[in-house]
């Protein structure tokens, strides 16, 4: 691993799991991580993490995964949005029953374990 990657289960102990579409039957319950210095664990199941592109992109992308329909979370590492982007992926969201998290790497924390914590809010 290098020093500039960090791995962890999004959140703690968090294993994204296929949820089912009640229409389809069809599993539905992709993970996204959009992250320049995060990574999913390697055991982390239905799991895609993307390198994440310049700011300015970043709201379209969202956009596209969760309208695609595969998608069940989107992690994005210190994400900020534009009001306008953020009210249109709140009703995507909600449209499309996604979950959008932001993910901080923070060292806040002086003890040396604790030096690469990750920071919620986990839940919308």
């Amino acid at each position: 691993m290098t020093a500039n990657v960090f791995q962890m289960p999004l959140p703690i102990e968090y294993q994204p799991q296929p949820k089912k579409v009640p229409t389809t039957g069809k599993p539905k319950g992709w993970s996204y991580l959009l992250a320049k210095t995060l990574a999913f664990s390697k055991d982390a199941t239905h799991a895609i993490r993307i390198q994440q592109p310049d700011q300015a992109v970043v709201p379209s992308w969202i956009k596209k995964l969760i309208v695609a329909g595969q998608c069940n979370t989107i992690f994005v590492e210190d994400l900020a949005l534009p009001l306008t982007d953020q009210q249109q992926i709140i009703e995507l969201c909600s449209l499309h029953s996604v979950t959008l998290i932001n993910v901080r790497k923070t060292t806040d924390y002086t003890a040396p374990s604790l030096q690469n914590v990750c920071a919620g809010p986990w839940l919308n």
